[in-house]
């Protein structure tokens, strides 16, 4: 997938058939995000060309910023099933996080989500803005 600058992609999981995912970010770089559908822990990485790629889990929703021009790629270990796929809106995230970004229309129409309330979800922690910029 090729990005624009400043463009947010997510987060979206597969309804029926969840399935598990790799992303690679192979040129640019990107703040890779998943957020775990049944805890609401978040997890944050930064991915490069020089940077391992990360696994996404089937019951987790999965998103990512483009500061600047930047291509993933995604495998998958179903087909992907374009009908079964939902999401989360990720306007309140984005504010949170003070990302100021682009969405798709069908990204922005997404229904907003609260996570579940446990003692096990803690509030993520934003990456340092250092680590938006590419090395």
């Amino acid at each position: 997938v090729r990005n624009n600058p400043g463009v947010f992609r997510g987060f979206h999981y597969q309804t029926r058939a969840p399935m598990r995912k790799a992303v690679f970010c192979v040129e640019g770089l990107i703040r890779d995000f998943a957020i775990d559908l049944k805890t609401g822990q978040l997890r944050q990485e930064v991915l490069t060309p020089d940077t391992n790629g990360v696994l996404v889990g089937a019951k987790e929703a999965h998103g990512y910023f483009s500061p600047g021009a930047s291509t993933v790629v995604y495998f998958y270990d179903k087909p992907f099933l374009k009908d079964k796929q939902s999401g989360i809106n990720p306007v309140q995230f984005l504010k949170n996080f003070g990302i100021h970004a682009i969405l798709s229309d069908s990204d922005g129409a997404l229904p907003v989500w609260t996570p579940p309330k446990s003692p096990s979800s803690q509030a993520p922690q934003p990456l340092s803005t250092d680590a938006l910029t590419a090395p």
